[in-house]
């Protein structure tokens, strides 16, 4: 987010400098299609080890000796499927087109439309940006697991960890699932289920089905494998 600041701050200013202050949008400030290739990389390396990282731990768990890293074709897929959900930059876009165009139509100075996109990248490099890393890290972590034990051959199934402090959702779902094994590859709630919290809250599963944690962002909830008796 940092260096897409500073190449939007770069634009704003040659934009300006050539009289197109009036036409200015979120959309030209950046070469989107550039920067969606230039996020997904640097995602995909950090998404990559999560994954190879859950994948050991699922190994020493189940007692294992599969082989993954961060080569395998499964954790390839894994950080394929996560950055094919994200829409960070569509967050980002259509914040910064709202923004610069109020400032427009207010008559704002260069230093006002330049404050305005620091205001947005601010955003976005503080909470924003912790939440996306710690959420999708923790979706590769959990799914390179889930997927070492499928290939296992010892595990039958999984159960959900409830974190200590837990929010109201994960405690519904812990309360609806206690004792039961969920095989490896059932969801413990489809896309478009509406959860109530035992605080009677909703909440709707609306991004991906629901595998594992994290249920919801910044959750600590954890999985663990059920093994077959034989």
């Amino acid at each position: 987010f940092g260096a897409q600041e500073r190449r939007a701050l770069a634009r704003l200013a040659e934009l300006i400098g050539k009289g197109m202050r009036v036409k200015l949008t979120g959309s030209e400030l950046l070469d989107w299609l550039a920067e969606e290739g230039a996020l997904g990389e640097a995602l995909f390396k950090h998404l990559s080890a999560a994954c190879a990282a859950g994948a050991l731990n699922g190994e020493q768990l189940a007692g294992g000796s599969i082989a993954w890293d961060l080569n395998h074709p499964a954790v390839r897929n894994v950080s394929e499927n996560i950055l094919g959900k994200l829409a960070v930059n569509d967050t980002t876009k259509t914040a910064l087109s709202k923004s610069i165009t109020e400032g427009i139509e207010n008559g704002e100075s260069y230093r006002g439309l330049k404050g305005r996109i620091e205001a947005v990248f601010s955003q976005a490099k503080g909470y924003r940006a912790e939440m996306i890393a710690r959420t999708e890290s923790t979706r590769a972590f959990m799914e390179g697991q889930r997927a070492t034990w499928a290939d296992s051959g010892v595990v039958k199934g999984k159960q959900w960890l409830l974190a200590p402090g837990a929010c109201q959702f994960c405690q519904a779902l812990a309360l609806e699932y206690a004792d039961r094994v969920i095989p490896m590859d059932q969801p413990f709630y489809p896309i478009g289920h509406v959860l109530t919290g035992v605080d009677g809250g909703r909440l709707l599963v609306d991004y991906t089905e629901i595998q594992g944690p994290p249920l919801h962002p910044h959750d600590r909830c954890d999985l663990i494998p059920v093994l077959s008796e034989s």
